[in-house]
C-alpha cells in the first residue's frame, strides 16, 4: 500500500507510478474503502480519458481519482460537480477564470487544461478521475495548455490538490443538498451554451445545431431542425 495521509474525512494514498489511478481506486472501492479515499500518482502509464482515449499523464501533472458513494440523484451531475470545483480552485489559487466545455472539459482561454472521467459501478460507488496539466508539457495534437504556461511559474502540486479537494467536497455537498444552485453556477461557467455545435453520440449518431440549455440531469439541449434534442452523453465540438 502506498503511504497515506489522513486529513479529516479524506484519506490520500500516494503512488509514484501506476497504470491508472482509476483502476487503483476501483480495486480499493471493491474492498470497501470509504468515500473520499483519494488515489494520487506522480505518473500514470495508461491514463484514461473519455470514450476510451488515452490520457497522457507524465510527471508534473496532477493525476487523481476519488472514491465516492453518491445518492442516486447526484450521479448524473457528478462529473460537472467535479469540473466546477476545479474552476473554483483555479480561481482561488491563481485568479484564473477557467471555463467549461460540456460536459466537463476545463478550459483556459479556449485551451484544455483538465478533464474529468466518472465511472459508476451498479450504484455501489463511483470513481471520479481528474487529470490536470500543471507543470508538465501539454499533450501534442490537441488544443491544450498547462497551468505553468498560464501562470508563468512552477506550481505547488500539493497546494492545488488540497484546495481542489476542499472545493470538490463543498460542491459535492451542494450537489446533494442544493443541485439547483450547482447547476446555475455550472451554466454560468459553461462556454457551450449559444454556440453552434456538432455532437457525436455514443451510438455513433451525429447532431448539429445550437446548444441552448442544460437539463437538471446535466444533459445538453440542442436546437436542431426545429426541435429540441437532449444529449445525455457524447462528444461536442464547436462549429463556426
Amino acid at each position: 500500500m502506498a503511504p497515506s495521509i489522513e486529513d479529516g474525512s479524506l484519506r490520500i494514498l500516494r503512488y509514484e507510478k501506476v497504470p491508472s489511478t482509476m483502476d487503483v481506486a476501483e480495486e480499493l472501492a471493491e474492498k470497501g474503502e470509504p468515500e473520499w479515499t483519494v488515489v494520487v500518482a506522480e505518473e500514470q502509464t495508461m491514463g484514461r480519458g473519455r470514450h476510451g482515449r488515452r490520457w497522457e499523464s507524465p510527471r508534473g501533472g496532477l493525476w487523481l481519482s476519488v472514491i465516492l458513494r453518491p445518492p442516486l440523484h447526484v450521479l448524473p451531475i457528478l462529473s460537472i460537480t467535479a469540473a466546477l470545483a476545479l474552476c473554483d480552485a483555479l480561481s482561488l489559487l491563481y485568479d484564473i477564470d477557467a471555463r467549461l466545455k460540456w460536459p466537463n472539459d476545463v478550459l483556459i482561454s479556449g485551451y484544455k487544461v483538465a478533464g474529468i472521467l466518472v465511472k459508476g459501478v451498479s450504484g455501489a460507488y463511483s470513481i471520479v478521475g481528474v487529470g490536470v496539466n500543471v507543470n508538465n508539457d501539454p499533450p501534442r495534437g490537441i488544443k491544450a495548455t498547462s497551468l505553468k504556461a498560464v501562470v508563468g511559474r512552477e506550481l505547488d502540486l500539493d497546494e492545488l490538490l488540497k484546495t481542489y479537494l476542499e472545493a470538490f467536497k463543498h460542491r459535492y455537498e451542494q450537489a446533494i443538498d442544493n443541485p439547483e444552485k450547482l447547476l446555475k453556477d455550472y451554466k454560468e461557467k459553461l462556454d457551450t451554451i449559444g454556440k453552434r455545435v456538432r455532437a457525436l453520440l455514443v451510438t455513433g449518431d451525429v447532431i448539429k445545431g445550437i446548444a441552448v440549455d442544460v437539463t437538471e440531469a446535466g444533459a445538453l439541449v440542442i436546437y436542431t431542425d426545429g426541435k429540441l434534442v437532449e444529449v445525455i452523453a457524447g462528444e461536442v465540438e464547436y462549429l463556426r
